[in-house]
């Protein structure tokens, strides 16, 4: 009998990618090209990565519906997917670039603004 569960580490992955994603708090690297100028995008991908996107908080359904997007709305090509059965190195490597998508770091409030506010308020 096949053992179907995913490993914690996949879970994780993507887990985070989604969280922090729909959150906004992932900064995205920009887009690969190949060869032929068109866009890499990584299986599982949900994401639009072209700055400015409001879809860089909206996931897409699947890797595909970010291809049609990246057609219709940013003139992007992208690779032809690849679905097909993924060794093991493959996928460990795309979990890897899902765990090191970096978070983007928290603005801070300006403090003196703050204060200025504070005093307007009591006076």
């Amino acid at each position: 009998m096949e053992n179907n569960t995913k490993s914690p580490v996949r879970s994780y992955a993507l887990t985070r990618y989604l969280i922090e994603g729909l959150a906004g708090r992932l900064q995205f690297p920009v887009y690969e090209t190949n060869s032929k100028d068109e866009v890499i995008i990584v299986p599982g991908e949900m994401f639009c990565r072209v700055p400015g996107c409001s879809n860089s908080t909206n996931a897409m359904v699947t890797s595909d519906t970010l291809q049609k997007h990246l057609a219709e709305w940013h003139n992007l090509v992208s690779e032809a997917s690849i679905i097909a059965r993924s060794t093991k190195e493959e996928k460990s490597a795309r979990m890897k670039w899902f765990e090191q998508i970096p978070l983007v770091e928290p603005v801070e409030e300006k403090q003196e603004g703050a204060k200025d506010g504070m005093r307007k308020a009591l006076i």
